[in-house]
């Protein structure tokens, strides 16, 4: 039987050295041992991701020099028996046992007694987090931080703080065929305790999340999961009296929005474009779920290459949930920590603003595009939209005021991670005008 240590150990490896991300890592990990232990490794991944950086300092002041980079599996291995010292609430004799017999597993044997020394000093003499430097308390990468010291220098604790914290599972209820009332009812005689979300019409946050399959009125398309700032879309859209017939969700997948719009907007039509036809399956699994599907074409395309797609009628309305960094959803994705870097800002940033200019072609005078991340970083949002409109006369900022949800922008709206049991999450409405 394959150690579940020795497991997490390789499949966090491909993390920090491949660049590879829990959707394919943990994939594989989970194969590898029994079902009963899947539900542990995945939880240990998870806060490993989430606390590598101060995990990293907390070896380290207790090596007397650093390990070889072939030994890098060892250094992991020290890095996971803090991790279940200080984090899992592992009891300290099984945290330090198991990591020692794992090295066989790891074919690292001659290293049991350093590893036993390095965990059984972490245990009796802990260091004093509050002493590190910030990216290392707050276990973010340096670029990182900079940035942030740079986008939000007065929210800069409460931004690192929040995207730690354990994200809930909130829902989506589908008005078109129940309600949230009856909704919470029929949870509440199931025993599964939820409230309405304070700002998202439609949506409902549990107090503990459970597996989506078992929860009542999923499988017949009553609810779906969704983080309430991404459903803070519609309430957005109503508030500036956008009400569309024929509209265009240009990166669908995995198309909770696309879902959405269909629901807030029963009459209208929709084209869902993605340019991976594996993930678009999952847009169409989504909305035949939802008896949705006879209203939505969905195409497994560039939506920046116009040419190749578009009939030459134009939308009233077009999303674009552009693609991003992702920093605004590490509560869920704490694997984004160690799969971004620095220069990925800049090379989504120009993807960004290509997606803009060739979608804004088909926008109706009239019309208008709503431009959406799930990043904190400016770069992808407020100065993002503020260029785009500074450069086309017929784009006028639409995104109504007042929103108490968000933080204001010069252009937008900006959620930060936590904030209102949200995600990190950036809006802004663009209205095509006549020129002249």
């Amino acid at each position: 039987m394959v150690d579940s240590r020795v497991v997490a150990v390789q499949a966090m490896r491909a993390v920090f050295e491949d660049g590879k991300s829990f959707t394919t890592v943990l994939v594989d990990a989970e194969r590898r041992v029994p079902s009963e232990a899947r539900p542990r490794l995945r939880a240990v991944c998870f806060e490993w991701a989430r606390w590598a950086t101060q995990l990293e300092a907390m070896v380290d002041v207790k090596l007397d020099k650093p390990l070889r980079s072939k030994d890098y599996d060892v250094y992991l291995l020290m890095q996971l028996g803090v991790l279940e010292l200080n984090v899992m609430n592992t009891p300290a004799h099984t945290a330090v046992n198991e990591c020692v017999k794992a090295l066989k597993g790891l074919k690292r044997p001659w290293a049991k007694g350093l590893v036993n020394a390095v965990l059984r000093n972490s245990q009796r003499s802990p260091i004093d987090v509050s002493k590190l430097n910030r990216a290392e308390r707050y276990a973010y990468p340096d670029w990182w931080v900079k940035q942030l010291k740079q986008d939000w220098p007065d929210e800069i604790e409460a931004v690192l703080d929040g995207g730690n914290r354990r994200a809930p599972m909130t829902l989506r209820v589908n008005q078109l065929v129940t309600n949230t009332q009856d909704t919470l009812t029929l949870f509440d005689e199931q025993g599964l305790s939820a409230d309405a979300h304070e700002f998202a019409p439609d949506g409902i946050t549990l107090a503990e999340p459970q597996s989506v399959q078992t929860l009542p009125g999923f499988k017949e398309g009553h609810i779906s999961v969704q983080d309430a700032a991404a459903q803070m879309m519609v309430p957005l859209l109503r508030a500036a009296s956008v009400n569309p017939a024929h509209m265009l969700d240009a990166c669908s997948a995995p198309g909770g929005k696309a879902a959405y719009l269909m629901e807030a907007f029963p009459n209208a039509q929709l084209t869902a474009l993605d340019h991976s036809a594996d993930r678009l399956t999952r847009v169409n699994e989504t909305l035949t779920r939802l008896s949705l599907e006879d209203r939505v074409q969905t195409l497994a395309v560039d939506a920046a290459d116009v040419a190749q797609w578009w009939d030459g009628e134009a939308f009233d309305f077009v999303l674009l949930d552009a693609p991003c960094t992702g920093s605004g959803v590490i509560r869920r994705h704490p694997d984004i920590k160690h799969t971004r870097r620095a220069d990925d800002v800049t090379t989504l940033a120009a993807q960004q603003a290509q997606l803009l200019e060739a979608l804004w072609t088909t926008v109706t005078p009239g019309g208008y595009l709503l431009y959406a991340t799930c990043s904190i970083f400016k770069s992808e949002n407020v100065h993002q939209i503020e260029h785009f409109i500074n450069e086309h006369d017929d784009a006028s900022d639409a995104t109504p005021g007042s929103q108490t949800w968000a933080h204001k922008q010069h252009v937008g709206y900006q959620v930060l991670p936590g904030e209102h049991d949200m995600d990190g999450f950036f809006y802004a409405l663009v209205r095509k005008v006549s020129r002249g």
